[in-house]
């Protein structure tokens, strides 16, 4: 699996689940993906949050060695963007705090910024995770059903609805980045993401890895 920028809901229901998973460190960088990419639910409806980064000179770069470019103040505008969109949602105080500082002083490279935020949302959400750090690359192989470092579409899961800021207006958009769910939700992120693990048999995810 992607080690993703504020990762889309299904990356901690995978994390929390019995499979073992391993986040991929050995890849080279592959652009427009998770990786350095999130989706919040703003006033206008599904907003992405794309953090910049500097020109690989046509070079493949390890995904640990991409550097984040700073030309334009996007750690400024992507947290004026969370801001705005869950500015009112019930949980925003409780941590805004935690993701603040980490926005305001963000790191040179890409992977290190995600594991910070990763670090951080993991103990905001109590559930046991159970997860590794590959060790080396392993090519992707049509047999692996469970390969998910390439997939951004996971519209075959059937995730539940909860209480969106802007639901009303735009209704309900599953698997958001987590920030979505924990500003929502607040303690019962867990308890959400424990229903979606357990309403899921590993034939579901089969069918997701397809």
């Amino acid at each position: 699996m992607p080690f993703s920028y504020l990762a889309p809901i299904f990356h901690y229901v995978a994390i929390g689940s019995k499979f073992q998973v391993s986040f991929e460190s050995n890849e080279n960088y592959i652009k427009q993906t998770s990786r350095n990419r999130t989706c919040i639910y703003s006033e206008k409806g599904l907003m992405n949050l794309v953090i910049p980064v500097c020109k690989q000179s046509g070079q493949k770069t390890a995904i640990t060695q991409i550097e984040i470019s700073y030309q334009e103040k996007w750690n400024k505008i992507h947290w004026d963007a969370i801001c705005a969109a869950y500015n009112s949602s019930p949980f925003f105080e409780y941590y805004k705090d935690d993701l603040k500082y980490v926005y305001s002083n963000p790191p040179l490279k890409l992977w290190e910024f995600n594991s910070i935020l990763f670090n951080i949302i993991k103990e905001l959400i109590d559930i046991e995770y159970n997860y590794t750090f590959s060790t080396s690359f392993i090519p992707i192989s049509e047999k692996n059903e469970y390969d998910f470092r390439y997939k951004e579409d996971f519209s075959y899961f059937n995730f539940p609805k909860y209480t969106q800021v802007f639901a009303k207006r735009w209704g309900f958009i599953p698997n958001l980045s987590i920030i979505d769910l924990l500003f929502n939700l607040g303690p019962e992120t867990s308890s959400y993401l424990d229903a979606c693990q357990n309403s899921f048999s590993i034939i579901h995810f089969q069918s997701l890895g397809k």
